[in-house]
């Protein structure tokens, strides 16, 4: 199926396998630089699930997901890391709370890194030592996280916001629940979310569509997998108290200056498709708004010298959670904490200008487009609204469609004072 945008001058193709694999092909003619994506709709939310064609739920220790990314590249001629060097491509995996992703980029032996990329999502190689061996490797990984800066403070905001939700959690899990992973629980997870019906490819760049179709189905052919027919996946929710759990998480580790995130914690959701993705846009255009570097606020603490560089602001929206996140280094985290929120009631009483609006709108708008000048950019944005049920073209007709009134009331619901919540580290001399 064929899919144009008369405004963006852009087009994607979308096909589906037989065994239920979505495909999407992103042509850019002439572009040297291929991209290509597997991506799992299963990620470190999905604790406790119902597979297909069961009646009892399935309850998992934290990080399950991103052990099973971890020990994908173990195969059993060895780690498949070597032969996609020896190929010339950048390549990749990553686990976050809704997916996990597979990628490489490359501008020659494209055939050559297809084959392996499927090698690794589609082949696990499980054993009792693999798993064994790994276990000590991600553990160690957990606990340098720990002792990161930029990951600490986001984790106690997290864990200050709510109460049971799994995005309090590390995506890596803790070194106990690491140790509670066992062999058995690593394969019942890839058969239960690793099916072709749960994932998508992404193909960008300058590919024969054609081509990759019938190598794909070639793949396929003879893979042993259930019919994708009916092939659905129950995850359960927890849930989650509306107020914020604590105020303020204040600490001391290694770092040169001190840091401050401020959060808040959005009581709306439970959106799925385009309700989701205008809360989305109106949300960041609203914080750009707010506190982007063309704001009155943001000049003002940054001429004083309360901010520099490192300072941004973040919204993050998924069916059953929602946070917007501001912050950066700070000399003094205290006044910048004060002067934020202080500026955040000067906004809500002397409102947004339209004007100021329309300039973000253009902004917004300018930052999409350029999302097709990247190959692996738009690939990734591409998964994440495919798995949340929006169609990616319809970004720009929906940024027009945001109206003051519409920010306005984003402002004044998620920009809630009694459902904030601050971290800060600050340095141990």
């Amino acid at each position: 199926m064929k899919i144009t945008s008369s405004a963006l001058k852009e087009t994607y193709y979308f096909d589906k396998l037989s065994n239920g694999l979505s495909l999407a092909f992103i042509p850019k003619k002439g572009l040297s630089k291929k991209s290509t994506m597997f991506a799992v709709e299963y990620g470190a939310l999905d604790l406790e699930f119902k597979p297909p064609a069961h009646t009892d739920w399935v309850k998992t220790p934290s990080g399950v997901a991103h052990f099973l990314e971890h020990l994908m590249f173990h195969k059993e001629c060895g780690n498949i890391m070597q032969e996609f060097a020896q190929q010339g491509a950048y390549y990749n995996a990553s686990t976050g709370y809704t997916m996990t992703l597979y990628f490489f980029t490359s501008t020659e032996n494209f055939d050559e890194n297809l084959k392996l990329l499927l090698k690794l999502a589609f082949e696990p190689y499980f054993t009792d030592e693999g798993v064994a061996k790994e276990k000590h490797i991600i553990e160690q990984e957990v606990r340098m996280y720990q002792d990161m800066p930029d990951l600490k403070i986001a984790r106690n905001l997290a864990e200050n916001l709510y109460h049971k939700h799994p995005v309090r959690l590390d995506i890596g899990g803790t070194p106990e629940s690491i140790q509670a992973i066992t062999p058995q629980t690593l394969k019942d997870c890839y058969n239960t979310f690793y099916h072709p019906a749960n994932m998508i490819g992404v193909f960008a760049g300058d590919i024969d569509r054609e081509k990759v179709i019938k190598e794909l189905e070639k793949y396929f052919k003879n893979k042993s997998l259930k019919s994708p027919e009916g092939y659905k996946i129950a995850r359960k929710t927890v849930t989650e108290p509306p107020e914020i759990r604590n105020l303020k998480t204040d600490i001391k580790m290694a770092v040169a200056r001190p840091r401050i995130n401020i959060g808040y914690k959005d009581r709306k959701t439970g959106m799925t498709g385009t309700k989701l993705m205008m809360q989305n846009i109106c949300t960041d255009i609203m914080m750009d708004c707010i506190f982007g570097k063309s704001s009155e606020l943001y000049n003002r603490l940054y001429t004083d010298g309360v901010i520099d560089e490192t300072f941004g602001f973040n919204y993050e929206i998924h069916p059953t959670y929602g946070m917007a996140t501001l912050g950066g280094e700070a000399e003094n985290p205290d006044e910048l904490y004060a002067r934020l929120l202080e500026g955040i009631k000067r906004a809500k009483k002397n409102l947004i200008k339209k004007r100021d609006l329309n300039l973000i709108k253009r902004k917004s708008t300018g930052r999409f487009v350029r999302l097709f000048d990247s190959p692996e950019h738009v690939s990734s944005a591409f998964i994440y609204y495919q798995f949340n049920g929006i169609k990616i073209f319809d970004t720009v007709k929906y940024i027009k469609r945001v109206l003051l009134k519409d920010v306005l009331k984003r402002m004044e619901e998620c920009l809630d004072e009694t459902q904030h919540a601050v971290s800060i580290i600050r340095p141990k001399h």
